[in-house]
């Protein structure tokens, strides 16, 4: 139908709401369909400037009811009414109440789940935004549809979105072919061919043929504007295959991730190294790391993907001065640290020239969390150039960071597990050795330092035996290979007093970062230097309400500042140890006790009538002593009326001088040391050269 804008319309088109639309907005517009499904299309013809005549055309849409069929897409009103597709005349809400109005959905497509197995695609149509159309396409695609083929979602979109627009193109088409009856047959034949063609091209769409969708049509303006608009469909589409593509292999890649079974870190290294090489190259970055801290804060780059060209950091240790407690605090609580320019950050020079080693411009850092601690950080670089870094790269790094933090935390509490399995059995084993004597014990002390020094990853732990007189001695040990051995080693350490052995003895600990800035003893300083000691811990072995010796860890390539997960260690298996070096002390002291009343009972039963019955009593009671005390000689020495002496019993060990029946004019023993002993006077000495005795008398000790 056509009227002219300058002459008096009819009443019957003059009053219709989409002439005066036209004549006001100078807009083309198409209506909704009516209750016959019937679809008006209205367009204003210019002259000068100035509407001369509306072209409308009325069309019908069970025309393109036969794209729609066998799927299950549906076309919407901006009311969120059905008008192409099942249940026709229908509230779309209805049919799917998880779709709460047509009004909430966008250009982009959205993916709602209706809680029934399926999931429902919907998006604006934008071809017909231009006749002030907000109509939308919806699709329900089965879940396990969607999972067998990533692409059916998008090519379902792509048909419907073809089909509403091809509403404009037959409303155009349809325009052209009432533009005059000269062209009316050509136009009817432009329509027919048209639809034949756009359906084809709909079917290919709809099968994904993206690639071969060219839909040549010409002849005017409006149906070269739908040819173009379908094209762009098609290459539209192939981009969001594309991109449903990529993020199915994201997708994919989570599922693997998360869903690890590795038993640790070095089980789930293959998927760290997916991730960072997926990671890179998405976000087109130079190089992409995983970071993970030590105990002490250092670290090492355990994953890597990096650019040809550029230098590579895998397996670098790094103790970097710039991540202080207060930065880690803030990792922990999931600090980002995106940085455009590296070089104005104002980083610590030893961090900076970190970063000019891996030749890094801009950097993006984020942490990648084990069981609420940090377990490192996952980071990318650019080399090449300074780089603005956008929301979407950094929501991908922590998405990517959460996914890794699961699998990681899965790891740690399985070792952790194992560790504590490992370290109780262990710790079992210990308290439960059966051992008569020290030697009995030296499997578990071997054991101990080996496992203590692992586990704190030191460089040397030694068992350090103190005696009675504090000296002592290292009995057993564990060190790293090119480090001086102490093992076996006797040491009379002038640092250790009764002052610090009390001390000791209440449990005393001392963790040392420099053991040159303690203010030890020269001798002690000279000591730790000959070990290449530079930071150690030190925690008692208590037996009893007795000192048995020192559990202790060294630090000789670097300092180390000792944390309180490492102290609490030692002492855990410092304790273990009192228990059976206790147990083998009160072994000993039993057996020591038993076997001095047996000497004492064998001593005082036996009857002396004869001289010889008075040695055979004196050969018992230095060879019952000798035992004993575990000693090398003991003698029994006689005096005379004047006070001159012999040696009337001995038992010695085979190799040292016999002092038997050995003459002897002690000038040591004067008048008032006769009268001590008749008091029972008693003298340890530790070290007879060194207890100022007189000359003579360090001649019989020679």
């Amino acid at each position: 139908m056509l009227a002219k804008a300058s002459q008096t319309a009819t009443t019957t088109i003059k009053d219709q709401p989409y002439f005066q639309s036209v004549l006001t907005t100078k807009q083309s517009i198409m209506t909704a369909p009516d209750g016959d499904g019937n679809i008006t299309i209205a367009t204003p013809m210019e002259q000068d400037g100035q509407i001369v005549a509306v072209i409308k055309a009325t069309f019908n849409v069970q025309s393109l009811q036969a794209i729609f069929a066998n799927t299950p897409t549906y076309a919407l009103t901006e009311q969120g009414q059905i008008f192409l597709g099942q249940g026709t005349g229908q509230a779309v809400a209805a049919q799917f109440p998880a779709l709460a109005s047509a009004g909430e959905a966008s250009t982009t497509p959205i993916a709602i789940p209706d809680g029934n197995g399926q999931i429902l695609g919907y998006v604006l149509n934008q071809s017909l935004q231009k006749y002030g159309r907000n109509w939308g396409i919806l699709v329900g695609t089965p879940k396990e549809t969607l999972t067998q083929n990533g692409g059916s979602q998008t090519a379902a979109l792509g048909l419907g979105t073809a089909a509403l627009a091809l509403l404009g193109g037959l409303g155009a088409t349809s325009l052209v072919g009432k533009g005059g009856g000269s062209t009316s047959k050509r136009g009817s034949s432009s329509v027919n061919r048209f639809l034949r063609d756009a359906r084809l091209t709909a079917e290919k769409i709809k099968e994904g043929q993206l690639a071969n969708v060219d839909l040549s049509i010409t002849g005017n303006e409006e149906v070269d504007i739908l040819n173009y608009n379908l094209n762009e469909i098609a290459v539209h589409l192939q981009e969001l295959r594309t991109e449903q593509q990529q993020a199915q292999q994201q997708n994919q890649l989570y599922t693997e991730v998360t869903g690890a079974t590795a038993q640790s870190i070095e089980e789930l290294q293959p998927i760290l190294n997916r991730v960072v090489e997926t990671l890179r190259q998405e976000l087109k970055a130079d190089r992409l790391v995983i970071y993970r801290f030590n105990p002490d804060w250092s670290g090492k780059i355990i994953s890597e993907s990096v650019i040809s060209g550029f230098t590579r950091a895998l397996d670098r240790e790094i103790n970097d001065a710039c991540i202080s407690q207060e930065i880690l605090d803030q990792y922990r609580n999931g600090r980002v640290v995106p940085t455009r320019n590296v070089f104005e950050t104002g980083y610590h020079p030893k961090h900076m020239a970190l970063l000019e080693g891996l030749e890094v411009k801009a950097n993006l850092v984020v942490p990648i969390l084990r069981n609420k601690d940090l377990f490192g950080i996952l980071v990318a670089h650019h080399c090449q150039d300074f780089h603005d870094w956008q929301q979407w790269e950094i929501e991908k790094m922590q998405q990517y960071a959460f996914q890794l933090s699961l699998p990681i935390s899965r790891v740690d509490y399985m070792e952790k597990q194992e560790q504590v399995f490992s370290e109780a059995q262990l710790l079992a084993d210990i308290v439960g050795t059966e051992a008569r004597t020290y030697k009995d014990l030296q499997p578990v002390f071997d054991q101990v330092t080996s496992v203590v020094r692992t586990k704190l990853k030191a460089d040397r732990v030694v068992l350090y035996r103190i005696y009675p007189d504090r000296s002592g001695k290292i009995v057993a040990e564990n060190v790293l290979p090119g480090f001086p051995k102490a093992l076996n080693d006797e040491i009379k350490d002038p640092c250790i007093s009764p002052e610090l052995i009390r001390l000791y003895k209440n449990n005393r600990i001392v963790p040392t970062t420099d053991v040159y800035g303690a203010n030890y003893h020269p001798d002690h300083v000279a000591l730790l230097t000959r070990l290449e000691i530079k930071s150690n811990l030190v925690v008692p072995v208590v037996r009893g309400e007795d000192l048995f010796g020192l559990l202790i860890a060294h630090y000789c390539r670097e300092q180390h500042e000792w944390q309180q997960t490492e102290i609490d260690l030692m002492k855990k298996f410092a304790f273990q140890l009192s228990i059976p070096t206790s147990r083998v002390s009160y072994v000993q002291e039993q057996a020591f006790s038993a076997r001095r009343a047996s000497l004492l009972a064998a001593l005082t039963t036996k009857e002396a009538k004869t001289n010889k019955d008075l040695t055979e009593i004196f050969n018992l009671a230095v060879q019952g002593a000798r035992d004993l005390l575990d000693v090398d000689r003991v003698v029994i020495y006689s005096f005379r009326e004047d006070w001159s002496g012999y040696i009337e019993s001995e038992s010695v060990l085979p190799g040292f001088p016999q002092a038997l029946n050995r003459e002897i004019n002690d000038a040591c023993i004067p008048q008032e040391l006769i009268e001590a002993y008749l008091k029972d006077r008693i003298v340890p000495t530790p070290d007879v050269y060194n207890a100022g005795f007189h000359p003579d008398h360090l001649k019989i000790n020679g």
